[in-house]
Parts: C-alpha cells; structure tokens; sequence
C-alpha cells in the first residue's frame, strides 16, 4: 500500500480508472481469473486515462481532468462488456481462429448473453423433484426480478409449478402475494441435477 501511495498522482488515476473499468467489464465473470490476466487488464483498461492525464494542458484544472479520464477508461470498460466482447469473440469464431467465448463456463456464457429472453426454466434435483417456472415474464413486478442462478450454479426461481417423482405436476398458488410476500425457491447448486432453459432471442 505505501507503494501505491509514493506513485504520481497522474500513476494513481491511472490505476485507479483501470480497476473501476476491469471491475465494469468482468463483473460477475472473475472467478477462474488469474492474477496475472488481472493485473494486465487494469493497465489496459487504463491506457486511455493514463492518455489523458499525460496530454492534458497544464492550464487546465488536474482534478476536473482526473473525473474526465477515470470516466472515459470506465466507459471503455462498459462497452467492451455491454456490446464488443460477444461480437469479438464471435468474429473470431466465425475466421475460425477460437472456439470459445472467453467465458469462465459454458453456464456463465449463458446466464450472461445479453439478448436471450428466458421464457421457461425448468431445474431437476438429485432426488428428482422437478422445479418449473413456465411464465418468467409474469414474475416481472415481484420483489426481486427472477430468475437468477450464479455462478456456481445456485438457482432461485419464482416456482410456479412442482413435480415429484412418479406424481404429476401440481401447480404452486399464490406465488406473488401482496399481503404476505413472494415466494422464492432457492436452489443450492449440489441439489440441482439438470437444468432446462427456454430461450429466445431478442
């Protein structure tokens, strides 16, 4: 830490511009991140304050410049994550130079496409329970928008219908309640056994 603090000032915005930007642009996405990959995309993300704090005129106000330059780095962060990075990465698939999408998982390359509608969910435990939510789009106004399954693989869901094995699926009432709260169902990770998705695209 007093490393970090012996740096110019100029060093200082820099650094910090490039990690507001880095945590913009891999939000939800650090886990199996290297610390190594980390570190150079920060610098990178930091390239374009560092740019402006070095150009600046003298004449003008370093700390009116400083907003302006960790702005414009975060800004970058945000593009790449909300509209370059997929269609990068799917360039680069299409001249057969990658395979992949430079996501940590195939779950997280789903859970984080930016233009899929889920218009069912559907989550199979061990014991083989079966957890569907048929209308996502009608849970909209409750008090958490769901569904939402992380990282991991933990599911939470607004249930509306439930299947037990060897019994027919029986549908589950009063799922937003104004008076009494919503009903969410939690999913841990170890329990779920297989996951169904509808999709569609926007």
């Amino acid at each position: 830490m007093d490393d970090l603090l012996k740096l110019t000032f100029e060093m200082q915005v820099a650094l910090v511009a490039g990690y507001l930007a880095f945590s913009a642009a891999t939000s939800g996405l650090k886990h199996g991140l290297s610390t190594e990959d980390g570190v150079f995309q920060i610098i990178v993300y930091a390239l374009p304050a560092t740019l402006i704090m070095q150009l600046r005129p003298e004449t003008w106000n370093i700390y009116a410049v400083s907003a302006a330059a960790i702005a414009a780095s975060y800004l970058v962060g945000l593009f790449w994550r909300r509209w370059l990075k997929e269609r990068w990465f799917s360039l680069l698939r299409k001249l057969k130079l990658a395979t992949e999408d430079n996501m940590p998982s195939t779950l997280d390359s789903v859970i984080h496409k930016q233009d899929l509608e889920w218009r069912q969910l559907s989550v199979m435990l061990q014991d083989g329970t079966k957890y569907e939510c048929r209308s996502p789009g009608a849970y909209d106004i409750g008090s958490i928008k769901l569904p939402l399954i992380d990282k991991d693989g933990n599911v939470a869901m607004y249930a509306d219908t439930i299947q037990r094995m060897g019994e027919d699926a029986k549908p589950l009432e009063h799922i937003l309640n104004e008076e009494h709260g919503d009903l969410m169902t939690y999913i841990p990770a170890s329990q779920v056994k297989r996951l169904q998705i509808r999709i569609k695209k926007h």
